[in-house]
């Protein structure tokens, strides 16, 4: 049996408004990719907020470690607590 990983989710920009408190955690399987991941923050926005609609901005934000964006295949195996960054304007 395998035991689920929470990792801790601290977000920015548009996505604050949805996540007042500035983080918040969610639970993966342990062989889970930022891909699995995106998924889980997408249904756990949704319970939050029956209403939310902000699929194009979830799909176009990314994951970020303190070193590093990654990749959608990054395996998760060592994060404790990551950064979704959305797209921002400007030069």
């Amino acid at each position: 049996m395998t035991t689920p990983r929470t990792i801790e989710i601290s977000v920015f920009g548009a996505l604050r408004r949805l996540v007042p408190e500035g983080s918040l955690d969610c639970v993966t399987e342990p062989d889970a990719t930022i891909r699995d991941l995106r998924a889980s923050l997408a249904r756990q926005l949704r319970e939050r907020d029956p209403g939310f609609g902000d699929e194009v901005l979830l799909a176009s934000s990314v994951f970020a470690s303190d070193e590093a964006v990654l990749a959608e295949d990054c395996p998760l195996d060592g994060f404790s607590r990551l950064s979704i960054l959305p797209p921002v304007c400007g030069g």
